[in-house]
């Protein structure tokens, strides 16, 4: 271990006593005797794990690895954290929430539950990421007030954001984004360069096209590439729009075909 516990102690919530940590050799952390946060015993801390400033580890959860937690940071419950994940801020993580790799948490992101966390994920701003088997991996990004629960899985280079909650069984993966008021549920899958705002609880029509790729948002709106317009204006500007972006003309008719496909789609649902 690179640290001792000293007799600086304070009470947090529910009683719990927690104790200073001090530095017993000069590493990235600071030099020997700098002084840290705070934990309840020599069990929640171990490696070359650091608690610093106001940032508290208790009850039985464990911080290892060359893990850093700082700030107001709060580790509590059985949760653990290890590699070179970071928790700064007001991040809260607990039950018993397995955090690795190189992920970072940060502003005032919550995970709890059976969450895991792993690879270079990063959870920011109000997110929450809970449930009983939730997993976010790779390099994933959540944030804003997006919230991640259930046996939801977020992946590859996706991104969720917004006021977007994706649960049940849902997965979103690929560089897929979720945003704004999304509801992602069931066995949805989002992937590929899909960006979605609406609710679902089947998967929506998603097809990688030779050019751009093509997706149903939300109800009665299409996304091809970054352009997002109603269905309705879709197929009134298809050609324009499609030669503005210097479409060939079997392309143009090739993405039309899709968004007849979407506008019978639409009309069954």
């Amino acid at each position: 271990m690179i640290y001792k516990l000293t007799d600086n102690a304070k009470e947090i919530l529910g009683g719990t006593i927690v104790y200073q940590v001090e530095l017993t050799e000069d590493c990235i952390y600071g030099e020997i005797g700098t002084l840290g946060g705070y934990i309840q015993s020599e069990e929640n801390l171990s490696g070359n794990a650091w608690v610093s400033e106001d940032a508290v580890v208790y009850g039985d959860a464990v911080v290892y690895g060359d893990a850093q937690i700082c700030d107001n940071a709060v580790v509590r419950g059985n949760a653990e954290v290890r590699g070179d994940t970071l928790l700064c801020h007001n991040v809260v993580v607990q039950g018993n929430a397995r955090i690795s790799g190189n992920t970072r948490i940060y502003d005032n992101a919550k995970v709890y539950g059976n969450a895991v966390v792993f690879n270079n994920v990063v959870i920011y701003g109000n997110a929450r990421v809970f449930g009983d088997s939730v997993t976010c991996f790779d390099d994933a990004v959540i944030y804003g007030d997006a919230t991640i629960f259930g046996n939801a899985q977020v992946s590859g280079n996706a991104k969720v954001s917004g006021n977007a909650e994706v649960y049940g069984d849902a997965n979103i993966y690929g560089s897929a984004r979720v945003k704004g008021d999304a509801k992602i549920s069931g066995d949805v899958r989002i992937h590929g360069d899909s960006i979605v705002s609406g609710t679902f609880e089947t998967t929506p029509l998603q097809i990688q096209g030779s050019r751009h790729f093509f997706n149903i948002s939300k109800q009665n709106e299409i996304t091809i590439g970054c352009h997002v317009f109603s269905i309705d204006h879709w197929l009134e500007n298809y050609e324009n729009l499609g030669k503005l972006a210097g479409y060939t003309e079997s392309q143009v008719r090739e993405y039309k075909s899709y968004i007849d496909l979407a506008k019978l789609l639409s009309n069954i649902n």
